[in-house]
């Protein structure tokens, strides 16, 4: 059984991260893996936003300290960032093309965890 988790996981994780969707007006970041240890990129460090004062580390440990953002499910957390914030959110939430077209800055607000890039203000509209 618990070899059938690992290659669900497996197989969950490089469908969802081989290549991350475009949405409208916002920036790829990264994502958060199992555990919040630090956002990645392709297995790497993720740089901050031009114009950002917060780093996508501090803006995931504001997450995690202010709105209790736990990275305990399979389907890891991702990171987007418009001109002045970051949007946390699970991975699932992209779902097919046809709904990522319709995800903007505007609806992430009003569904995800917002960190502000400048002043780390942190707003959780999850379950709203």
């Amino acid at each position: 059984m618990v070899r059938y988790f690992f290659l669900l996981f497996a197989l969950i994780s490089q469908t969802v991260f081989a290549d991350m969707p475009e949405l409208p007006g916002l920036v790829y970041v990264g994502e958060i893996p199992l555990g919040c240890e630090r956002v990645m990129k392709d297995k790497g460090s993720v740089l901050r936003p031009s114009g950002f004062r917060i780093s996508p580390d501090e803006a995931m440990g504001l997450a995690v300290e202010k709105a209790n953002l736990r990275c305990n499910s399979i389907f890891e957390f991702v990171i987007y960032a418009d001109s002045s914030n970051y949007y946390i959110f699970h991975s699932i939430i992209l779902g097919d093309e046809k709904s990522r077209k319709l995800i903007t800055s505007e609806s992430l607000a009003k569904h995800t965890i917002v960190v502000h890039g400048q002043t780390g203000s942190v707003v959780d509209n999850r379950g709203i």
